[in-house]
C-alpha cells in the first residue's frame, strides 16, 4: 500500500514536473483526507469454490507473500484441500491472508491453524469498538445473513440514523460487508468471533427476535442503494478523520490489523 512505500515523494514530483495532467492510483489502509481524494472501498478478493481449480488472486496474494516472507515453495496438489480450507478461513481478505503466508513461511503449510490467529485480529479491532458499536456487531453476526438498515436499527434498537453511524463505524474497520443491495453483512471469520462473544450475552434472544424482520419489511431496494451510499460516506470521512489524528498525534499505525 501506499502507506508502506518508500520514495514516494520523489515519484510524484518527477509526476508534476513531467505531466501536464495526471491522476495517482494506489492502494492504503488508511485515506490521505485530501480534498481532491476520491476513495474507492476494495471488496475482499474472490475464492475459489469447491468446483473450481485452486487459482486466483487469493492464492497469488497468498504465495507471493510466502516467499517473500523466506518460505519454501508450496505443493499446491498436495495441500489444496489444506490451502481451500485456509484460504476460506480469511474470508479473502488481504490482510489476513498475509497473516497466514508468514505463519506457512515459518512452520510450514501442514501446521498452520487459521481460527486463533484470525479471531485474534478480528478481536484487537472488536476491541476498539465502542460499547454500542460492539453490541451492533454480535448481534448482526448472530442474524446470520444479509439485512437491511431497517432491521440493523431494529436490532440495536436504536434510529435509522443512529443505525447508519454504527454501520459504518464497522464497515471502517472491515467488520461488516455492505452490499450492492445495500444491505449488511459479515465473512465467516467476523460471524464466528460475533457469535462467540454473543454467547456471554442476552443477544441471542434479542437476535433470534428479528430474525424474519428484513422478509416482512419487502424489498425497498432504492432505499437499500441510498443506505449505502450514507454508509460508504461516513466510513470514508471516519477513515479521514482518523488518518489526520493519526499524522497529529504522530501515530505510526492508524488502523487496527483489519
Amino acid at each position: 500500500g501506499v502507506d508502506a512505500l518508500e520514495g514516494l515523494g520523489g515519484i510524484l514530483n518527477d509526476l508534476v514536473e513531467d505531466a501536464d495532467g495526471w491522476r495517482l492510483l494506489c492502494t492504503a489502509t488508511t485515506v490521505a483526507g485530501r480534498p481532491h481524494e476520491h476513495v474507492l472501498r476494495m471488496p475482499p478478493l474472490p475464492l475459489p469454490s469447491a468446483r473450481q481449480p485452486l487459482e486466483g488472486p487469493a492464492l497469488e496474494l497468498l504465495l507471493a507473500r510466502v516467499a517473500a516472507a523466506g518460505g519454501h515453495s508450496v505443493d499446491l496438489e498436495q495441500h489444496d484441500a489444506l490451502l481451500r480450507r485456509l484460504l476460506g478461513a480469511s474470508g479473502g481478505l488481504p490482510s489476513l491472508i498475509e497473516q497466514l503466508a508468514v505463519q506457512i513461511a515459518l512452520i510450514g503449510v501442514s501446521d498452520v491453524s487459521p481460527a486463533a490467529s484470525l479471531a485474534e485480529a478480528v478481536r484487537r479491532s472488536y476491541d476498539l469498538l465502542d460499547s454500542a458499536q460492539q453490541q451492533c456487531f454480535r448481534r448482526l453476526a448472530l442474524i446470520g445473513r444479509p439485512v437491511g438498515l431497517d432491521v440493523l436499527a431494529d436490532v440495536c434498537g436504536v434510529g435509522r440514523p443512529q443505525a447508519v453511524q454504527l454501520a459504518a463505524a464497522l464497515a471502517r474497520r472491515s467488520l461488516v460487508e455492505v452490499g450492492p443491495d445495500g444491505r449488511f453483512d459479515m465473512l465467516p471469520p467476523m460471524r464466528e468471533v460475533g457469535c462467540a462473544l454473543a454467547e456471554a450475552t442476552d443477544d441471542f434472544e434479542a437476535g433470534a427476535d428479528l430474525q424474519g424482520a428484513e422478509a416482512e419489511r419487502g424489498g425497498r431496494a432504492e432505499e437499500r442503494r441510498e443506505d449505502r451510499e450514507h454508509v460508504d460516506d461516513l466510513a470514508d470521512r471516519a477513515m479521514g478523520a482518523s488518518a489526520q489524528q493519526g499524522l497529529e498525534g504522530g501515530a505510526d499505525q492508524l488502523d487496527p490489523a483489519l
